[in-house]
């Protein structure tokens, strides 16, 4: 459900949502828009990651298609730590002062910030 990639909304919508849906998938990785991008669709959250080198700043599209819930255009990676029937998920960025730190700029649609680590339930 990338920014640039209309044409996968109906992948998502008549196929593969349905499929996730009936084995109770709750978390979804996939990658490769160059920023980090987290929507969410019938209790199924999607994590859009792809930033390791070439970064794509572009403002986030508001389709409502898209369902996107929080983006960030920056370099990271993604820690998911599982505690007690929930996982965890917090993108990291890049180090400051020698130490690394949860990125700080991930918005929702409105500009908010966005509360992390995201806390997903697989029950």
């Amino acid at each position: 459900m990338g920014q640039k990639y209309s044409n996968f909304t109906e992948v998502i919508k008549e196929l593969v949502q349905p499929i996730f849906e009936k084995g109770g998938v709750r978390l979804v990785f996939n990658g490769h828009e160059h920023n980090l991008q987290i929507s969410s669709s019938n209790d199924i959250r999607y994590v859009l990651t792809g930033s390791a080198s070439d970064l794509r700043s572009d403002k986030l599209k508001k389709k409502p298609e898209a369902r996107n819930i929080a983006w960030a255009p920056a370099h990271h990676f993604i820690l998911v730590e599982y505690k007690g029937g929930k996982m965890h998920v917090t993108p990291y960025g890049e180090l400051k002062n020698g130490k690394l730190e949860p990125l700080t700029n991930v918005k929702d649609p409105k500009k908010n910030p966005f509360p992390l680590p995201m806390v997903v339930s697989l029950t």
